[in-house]
């Protein structure tokens, strides 16, 4: 007692019973029948220290390891280690659990947002979100506008496949680092990586909706690409009328076994008497041809792209996004035909999502943004969310900023999103406040204003809210998630 003095620390002498049952509560201590039903008597304010009905828990009892709470303000300068260091309350994630029966959850609705600022670690916790996804019975796709995770993973296979044998003089520690090494070439050895790239003949088609739609949803989708395209000086009543006929005609054709697309739609109204009629097919095709837009403008040569494959990442290259300050008045010819085909790959994805209701699927829209940010987008994201309510569809978006779902669609409320990852947008304190319903006081606000990089606001979908440091526990498995340098580092900035 007099040594903790000096450290400002009050010591009382054990009275009655307490002695007892401080032995009692050590390891393998025997309990006695009359030890099972102690009642200690207490003031209320001891009472209130025992913190019942206080926690800081949030995530699965069981699932995938993430990372640790914080339940602190402290500024840790970006090293997250430290952080993770100074805690004990791991976090899980189950994302296949979301929508299932589990005491105490709030929300049925399986879709995921992972929102923040480039640099704060948002696409490393979707890659790893993604990696757990494959793991389980499930078929998954990846959308990856970036074209950048192909060209990782598959130098990471080949500098684990260059890997000498370990020798009879290694490790317990080196010879599992190699065998982990080698698992994970067969795993990289198992994804069906797919690159649309309009130079590509093979490419041409592949999300045309002739081609992997029917009905009412070919027709729907045909109209909104082809009303994205257009500009306003080719913009035609006569045609809007007369092209929605005749893709139900193509679709007619395209089922009864001809090679026909949408640009077999145009080729045909060509030569219709109506002079712009006319003029608005001959824009398309030659537009078509000199452009992306060839992957969704087809003769129907090509088939739709197989995804028979448990695991598929998708990319598309030459891509031309618009930055997310730009006005659509200020759009080029090359940020309009780049929309229009983020249009059709987020149609690609509701279907990928309901083909079979028996089956689990996963889809991760990366770098959502541009999407959420006009209003047709935000529908085809809206549709895709909603059609995984019904169906076991999981689908995750990745995105930049909160203001991207507010401004189009109102701020969303809690049924939106199942579950939230909210990294720091320091420009938008307030407004991510707002979109995760904490109230905006000062403590909040350095709640959050204090994150570094890993670290991020989770909502699960019990409702409960903590800020947690991610944590990447295998630096073999990190090595997969590195975003390559260069002109695609940022989303905003893909060319």
């Amino acid at each position: 007692m007099e040594k903790m003095k000096a450290y400002d620390v009050e010591l009382s002498s054990a009275m009655g019973d307490q002695p007892y049952l401080l032995d009692k509560l050590t390891f393998a201590s025997d309990l006695l029948a009359t030890d099972k039903n102690w009642i200690q008597p207490m003031s209320i304010e001891s009472f209130c220290e025992n913190l019942f009905f206080v926690t800081e828990k949030v995530g699965f009892d069981n699932g995938f390891y993430v990372g640790r709470v914080d339940g602190s303000s402290r500024n840790y300068g970006g090293d997250f280690k430290q952080a993770l260091a100074d805690s004990n309350n791991l976090v899980f994630v189950n994302p296949f659990a979301v929508n299932k029966d589990i005491l105490g959850k709030v929300t049925n609705n399986p879709a995921t947002d992972v929102t923040g600022e480039t640099g704060a670690g948002k696409s490393f916790l979707a890659k790893l979100l993604f990696l757990f996804m494959t793991l389980m019975k499930s078929k998954n796709l990846y959308v990856d506008p970036k074209a950048e995770m192909r060209k990782q993973y598959l130098k990471v296979m080949e500098d684990y496949k260059s890997l000498p044998i370990p020798n009879d003089d290694a490790s317990e520690k080196e010879i599992w680092s190699y065998n982990f090494k080698q698992a994970i070439v067969r795993y990289i050895e198992k994804i069906n990586f797919i690159t649309f790239d309009a130079e590509n003949e093979n490419n041409h088609g592949v999300l045309d909706p002739i081609v992997f739609l029917t009905g009412q949803e070919a027709i729907d989708l045909s109209k909104t690409l082809v009303k994205q395209v257009i500009p306003k000086e080719y913009r035609n009543i006569d045609f809007d009328t007369e092209f929605p006929n005749e893709v139900e005609l193509f679709l007619e054709k395209r089922k009864s076994g001809e090679q026909v697309g949408l640009l077999s739609v145009f080729e045909y109204l060509e030569d219709s008497s109506s002079e712009g009629i006319s003029k608005v097919a001959k824009y398309l095709i030659g537009n078509s041809h000199r452009s992306v837009l060839s992957l969704i403008f087809s003769n129907g040569q090509n088939k739709a792209i197989s995804m028979d494959s448990r695991i598929t990442i998708l990319e598309v290259q030459a891509l031309t996004l618009p930055q997310a300050n730009d006005e659509p008045e200020q759009f080029t010819d090359a940020q309009i035909n780049s929309l229009a085909i983020m249009y059709a790959l987020g149609h690609f994805c509701t279907w990928f999502g309901r083909r079979d209701k028996s089956e689990n699927t996963s889809t991760l829209f990366d770098e959502a943004w541009f999407l959420e940010s006009t209003p047709i987008g935000a529908h085809i994201l809206k549709e895709k969310r909603r059609t995984g309510r019904s169906y076991n569809d999981f689908t995750f978006q990745v995105s930049q900023s909160v203001k991207d779902k507010s401004e189009v669609q109102g701020l969303k409320d809690s049924t939106s999103f199942g579950q939230t990852f909210a990294f720091l947008e320091p420009n938008e304190v307030d407004e991510e406040l707002d979109y995760l319903k904490i109230p905006k006081t000062d403590e909040s606000r350095k709640m959050m204003n204090t994150m570094t990089r890993a670290q991020c606001i989770y909502k699960d979908c019990f409702g409960r809210k903590s800020r947690i440091t991610v944590d990447g526990a295998f630096p073999e498995i990190a090595e997969l998630f590195k975003t390559q340098e260069g002109k695609n580092a940022s989303a905003r900035k893909v060319a």
